[in-house]
């Protein structure tokens, strides 16, 4: 087994968990609740139908505030 310095470990963790960047043209639940004027739960509801479906990936980035959300892109 490799022994890692403290620094390394680190960094490798980083690496490994580190979120995606937000895109331009990610959508998240609440600007689609701001656009249709539709509940959180329905919002939500309908990203995650998509994403099921393959119309859209859900992707894990960072938030304004620092805490992981979900943003929606367009599949390719």
């Amino acid at each position: 087994m490799e022994r890692l310095t403290e620094n390394e470990l680190l960094a490798e963790l980083a690496r490994e968990f580190a979120l995606d960047e937000r895109l331009p043209g990610d959508v998240d639940v609440f600007m689609l609740m701001q656009a249709t004027g539709k509940s959180e739960n329905r919002c939500r509801d309908i990203l995650k139908r998509k994403a099921a479906s393959g119309e859209l990936i859900a992707v894990k980035v960072q938030g304004d505030h620092g805490m992981p959300i979900t943003v929606y892109r367009k599949a390719k």
